[in-house]
């Protein structure tokens, strides 16, 4: 089973949003305290650097998606499985599916908070990298094969 990534439409923002903070707002929380205002206009300003998409299956809807082009491949700014759905392979698919856009030699990057480390696990058991570890974020990387 594969999945795809389909562009989010401004009308589906706000349902975004939500997904964004189930997903997000306790870590968030943990690092920087959770400002709802904040974080909605942090949201908006998304697009300004990466594209929105959600993440469907089969037609369903699984999860949210921020990703972009930079030199050398793609970076992943935010991928959010729905809680109900966790578990289920759903996002290491959701990972591959986002692997098959680069071309040969080029990187998938991306960061996730340290204060997680179930997170860490899953990115390294798909075979990402660890690149930079920072005081809240670790920097992990895996490369398109040649």
């Amino acid at each position: 089973m594969s999945g795809q990534f389909t562009p989010l439409l401004a009308s589906e923002r706000d349902a975004a949003f939500s997904r964004y903070r189930d997903g997000m707002a306790a870590a968030i929380d943990h690092v920087y305290g959770w400002q709802e205002a904040q974080q909605r206009w942090q949201f908006s300003q998304q697009a300004q650097f990466a594209n929105l998409f959600w993440y469907q299956e089969n037609g369903r809807t699984c999860g949210l998606a921020a990703f972009g082009r930079e030199a050398g491949g793609l970076r992943l700014y935010l991928l959010v499985i729905d809680a109900a759905l966790r578990g289920q392979g759903i996002g290491a698919r959701a990972m591959r599916s986002l692997q098959q856009l680069l071309r040969p030699g080029e990187r998938l990057s991306l960061s996730c908070f340290a204060h997680q480390p179930r997170v860490l696990a899953f990115y390294q058991a798909l075979g990402y990298q660890r690149a930079a570890d920072e005081a809240h974020f670790h920097s992990l990387w895996w490369q398109m094969p040649c």
